[in-house]
């Protein structure tokens, strides 16, 4: 365990090189939650209505600004990483190294998003917090803690999936792209997912991206009851040990390949 500590303590010092690219964060972030209100305000306002969809206005905003510290928490990179390492060889020279690299690359990742949660994740939130009145019960805060750790680990393995593909296909990057398209809509990382058609809900319901964003976020703004809370986590763990599951065996496909054939 001592050398995964070391492999994330080397990932903040290096996260040290792109802080600038990670404070431009404090600048996009207040634009960005100031135009969706502005937006969200006339919206509410010349509707006549108190809530829409099930949302509040400060529910709303709340949301928003909750998408952005969620995203940040839990982005990765991994699917570049290995189709880059992919296509130019360096994944051989990986691979030689003692630590797994799918592990080794989650714990880099780790130390990553410690470096960005003073950076970016608490600036925004106190955007939040100061000006929107964002606020969770202390009933519920251990529980949205707990589901965007499970969204942070289930986000690394879709992501590390994705890019997986890179050991078969010459170019993947249609499937990256498509792939962060799927995730942002069908997460609610764009707009809440109740504010789709039924049947777009629906289908949201059997697939595991609505436990990226929505169900989290939901669990802060205490849309559920404590049991159905509870329920939610234990299908987010399953959700996350299945695609560890899956992830294990192409992982090792990819492997007999590379030892077959090469890369």
């Amino acid at each position: 365990m001592s050398k995964f500590s070391g492999v994330v303590k080397t990932s903040i010092k290096d996260s040290l090189v792109y802080r600038f690219d990670m404070a431009i964060t404090l600048i996009t972030a207040p634009i960005s939650i100031l135009v969706f209100y502005s937006l969200w305000s006339a919206i509410y306002k010349y509707s006549g209505v108190d809530v829409i969809r099930g949302f509040t206005l400060i529910q709303l905003i709340s949301y928003y600004v909750l998408t952005w510290v969620i995203g940040i928490f839990s982005y990765s990179d991994i699917e570049d990483a290995i189709s880059h390492q992919v296509r130019s060889g360096g994944i051989t020279k990986e691979l030689l190294k003692p630590l797994n690299y799918l592990v080794s690359n989650f714990f880099i990742t780790i130390g990553h998003r410690s470096f960005a949660m003073f950076i970016e994740i608490i600036p925004v939130f106190a955007i939040g917090f100061i000006f929107f009145n964002i606020r969770t019960s202390l009933t519920y805060l251990p529980f949205f803690l707990l589901s965007a750790i499970f969204a942070f680990i289930l986000t690394y393995l879709l992501s590390a999936l994705v890019g997986m593909t890179a050991f078969w296909l010459v170019q993947n990057r249609g499937i990256v792209k498509i792939k962060r398209v799927l995730i942002n809509f069908l997460s609610g990382a764009v707009i809440p997912l109740t504010f789709f058609p039924l049947w777009f809900q629906k289908l949201s319901y059997f697939l595991p991206f609505q436990y990226l964003t929505f169900i989290p976020i939901n669990i802060w703004l205490g849309k559920y009851t404590l049991i159905q809370t509870i329920q939610f986590l234990g299908l987010q763990l399953l959700w996350t040990a299945v695609f560890y599951m899956i992830c294990f065996f192409v992982w090792k496909a990819a492997m007999k390949k590379v030892a077959a054939v090469g890369i």
